[in-house]
């Protein structure tokens, strides 16, 4: 049985890491009521702005997909919304939203992707050898699948691969031991992002590393 959802849904990694990961809003799916709707939370978009919210097929990131809702944030950049999934993708396993607002001429545009799914990914660290290794946790992975584990100093600095596992079929769980990259041993911060073959990250989350 196939169970997925990203926690935090960034673009993609594998092609243009830096990129990817650096200054993009945080996006977090709450709920799927799969087929039917699904609630998102987003921090550090633009404060006080509504963005056009738009759905499409996995791997389209819904540029040309169809308007789902309109969303306004607050005064520190966040919004909760739940959003009717459209009719055309209620049956997709993967679904691409974007947002988009203009201002000034210029049209800006914000992309992430949920699985069509009911199970939230979620990653727990249990133990932490400062320097050396991690050990990850995590649950509400696609079964018969590839991951890489991705680790950064901040939410803006260069990340590095440190693992890859596979998730056997009919498994969802995974417990893994992760090396830590040298050029991070002497960081006291480690932020790690678990991502799947197509540069989706899953779940994510950060350790002291002392």
């Amino acid at each position: 049985m196939k169970k997925l959802i990203p926690i935090l849904l960034l673009v993609a990694i594998l092609a243009a890491p830096m990129t990817a990961l650096a200054a993009t809003p945080k996006f977090t799916v709450l709920a799927v009521s799969p087929g039917q709707t699904v609630t998102l939370s987003a921090e550090g978009l633009p404060d006080l702005q509504s963005f056009d919210v738009y759905m499409g097929r996995a791997g389209s990131n819904a540029i040309y997909g169809t308007y789902v809702s309109t969303v306004a944030t607050n005064r520190i950049g966040r919004f909760i919304a739940t959003f009717t999934i459209p009719l055309q993708y209620s049956k997709d396993y993967q679904i691409d939203v974007m947002l988009t607002y203009t201002k000034d001429g210029k049209k800006y545009k914000y992309f992430t992707h949920f699985a069509n799914q009911s199970q939230a990914a979620r990653m727990s660290i249990t133990k932490v050898n400062a320097t050396r290794n991690v050990t990850l946790e995590i649950s509400g992975l696609q079964d018969d699948s590839r991951y890489y584990v991705w680790m950064r100093s901040s939410l803006v600095s260069t990340p590095y691969k440190a693992l890859m596992f596979e998730v056997p079929v009919d498994k969802t769980n995974a417990k893994v031991q992760v090396q830590i990259p040298w050029k991070l041993k002497g960081e006291p911060w480690i932020y790690v992002y678990v991502v799947n073959q197509a540069g989706y990250v899953f779940t994510s989350g950060w350790f002291y590393n002392r």
